[in-house]
């Protein structure tokens, strides 16, 4: 078992009880038996712009689904600039790929009997769906407004840089696509604060519109001065209209689909007096549903995220930036890292129940502006790290279960064993945890199993960031006699589980290594998945 220092540690990161060996198999038989859940992020930035995405994750449903997946994040799927855009520069919120606008009738990723279609299989199957709300702004305007404004300093946008002026901005929005089905609301300059082009004299900058006197005060203010403007045309969530306007879209959505969840893009970006009003009606109004709300709040800063969290009364859960960073800066040290300040500082260590954590996703991928890699080797413990463990929500990037595309494309990650991981979560993650980060090449912990079936098995897991590493770790008396051996059988190693509940497990070189007893009800099952996704449409 871990020495008391180290129990100390643990007790402090994870907030968990202690105990003896000997009360151990008792505690965990009287925790919570809820079957563990994982969230999917169901695209990356270079998916094909071919209109087939939809019919892709609908075709993957059942597999996804066989490997412990439970929810998906959707890209935002409304009608953007261009046929070929992900969707972050978001034009017509109600044009879910119904109207001709914008160069196509469907988005990106397909039309909406298809999204449809996604929708009520994923219903059938039992998996949730997340959507990613775009909020903060507007883009593709149907024409140019004229309204005064002032230039503001990119680095602190409180500071004006001229007086106020007249400027030309595609500030006009009728959707004449789609015209008034849905909504009859149209946009005009007032329904905005800012934006970042001049029609008149063809100067790009970033331009407080003088009739919203300043930008909200209710955005992250640790950076820009004020960081409410953060691209396009900026929506005025203080107009009476716009708030009304986006308010009705969130409760229309699910009445389309079948969501569960909304992820909220650039949420520090956006007014949470807004927010709260819009998640909160979202929630009345469809109270039959078990609503997963995310927010995008990317900063390498917890207490900033806990504060927001504080301000937001907890109502959403916040992407672990933080631990991505962690991982990053791990992966760059190679072994001279100090495995066991991972989770220093993360999110899921402060507020384990408000954080999801993650590896990679579609901003962080390599080719983008946020880029954050994580190195190939520590791939497979990040991931072990994030699902096999207590706290925290994990989701798994698109492109490091299926492979990315584009010119800086690369398989799947995790030397293609990523599914069976998500797997042994679902299988086996369950019951009382032991931690042994006592070392800073080599940590451990392990999982004494609840429960029949295979959430009774438990599981053991060692990584090292150098070769050589093991540890003897407890895994509870109840499994005594028992061989335990590795997953994947990287090197076939084994251990015996002793009288007092102890194994010996190996590393196996620099990386992961995951342990079960040797007829685990549901090994059969690995190796399974079918990463070919882009063959199935």
């Amino acid at each position: 078992m871990p020495s008391s220092s180290i129990q100390a540690i643990t007790k402090s990161l994870f907030r968990r009880a202690t105990g003896s060996k000997s009360d151990s198999t008792n505690m965990s038989d009287q925790q919570n038996t809820a079957e563990n859940q994982c969230l999917f992020e169901g695209f990356e930035w270079n998916v094909p712009a071919d209109q087939k995405h939809w019919r892709r994750l609908e075709a993957s449903l059942e597999s996804l689904k066989a490997i412990g997946i439970d929810n998906i994040w959707l890209p935002p799927g409304c009608k953007a600039t261009h046929p070929s855009s992900n969707g972050y520069d978001m034009y017509d919120l109600y044009d879910l790929g119904e109207f001709d606008q914008k160069g196509s009738r469907s988005t990106k990723w397909g039309s909406k009997e298809e999204l449809i279609s996604l929708s009520s299989k994923a219903q059938e199957v039992g998996i949730g769906l997340t959507w990613d709300a775009v909020l903060n702004h507007r883009a593709g305007g149907d024409f140019t407004e004229r309204c005064k404004a002032v230039e503001v300093d990119d680095d602190d946008r409180t500071i004006a840089l001229c007086k106020p002026k007249d400027i030309e901005a595609w500030l006009g929005f009728d959707f004449p696509g789609r015209g008034d089905q849905y909504s009859s609301f149209k946009y005009r300059a007032e329904h905005f604060s800012g934006t970042d082009y001049d029609a008149s004299t063809h100067k790009k900058a970033i331009y407080l519109l003088t009739h919203a006197k300043t930008w909200s005060p209710h955005t992250d203010t640790s950076e820009r001065g004020n960081y409410d403007y953060l691209m396009f045309s900026n929506n005025n969530l203080s107009h009476p209209a716009v708030l009304s306007s986006l308010v009705h879209w969130g409760t229309w959505l699910p009445t389309q689909l079948s969501l569960s969840g909304i992820r909220i893009d650039a949420a520090r970006h956006i007014s949470t007096h807004f927010l709260q009003q819009f998640l909160s009606t979202i929630q009345t109004s469809h109270p039959d549903r078990n609503w997963l709300f995310i927010g995008e709040y990317w900063q390498d800063n917890t207490p900033l995220l806990r504060a927001y969290l504080k301000r937001m009364k907890h109502a959403l859960k916040l992407f672990d930036a933080p631990l991505v960073y962690n991982l990053h800066r791990l992966g760059q040290a190679g072994e001279k890292g100090d495995l066991r300040t991972v989770f220093k500082g993360s999110l899921v260590e402060k507020e384990p129940e408000y954080a999801v954590t993650l590896v990679t996703n579609h901003d962080t991928q390599v080719g983008q502006t946020l880029n954050v890699p994580v190195a190939a080797w520590l791939q497979g413990l990040a991931y072990a790290m994030i699902l096999l463990r207590e706290g925290g929500t994990p989701c798994v990037f698109y492109g490091d279960l299926y492979g990315t595309r584009g010119e800086q494309g690369a398989g799947p990650t995790c030397c293609g064993k990523l599914a069976d991981l998500v797997l042994v979560r679902k299988l086996y993650a369950y019951g009382r945890q032991w931690d042994y980060f006592d070392d800073r090449n080599c940590v451990g912990w392990t999982r004494e199993g609840v429960g029949e079936g295979s959430r009774r098995c438990g599981i053991a897991v060692v990584g090292s960031n150098k070769a050589g590493g093991r540890k003897r770790m407890f895994v509870g008396k109840r499994h005594k006699g028992e061989r335990w051996n590795d997953v994947w059988e990287w090197g076939r190693y084994e251990t015996v589980i002793d009288e007092d509940g102890y194994g010996v497990f190996e590393a196996g070189g620099v990386g992961v290594n995951a342990y079960l007893e040797e007829h685990a009800a549901g090994r059969d099952r690995f190796g399974q998945f079918d990463y070919k996704i882009y063959g199935k449409c």
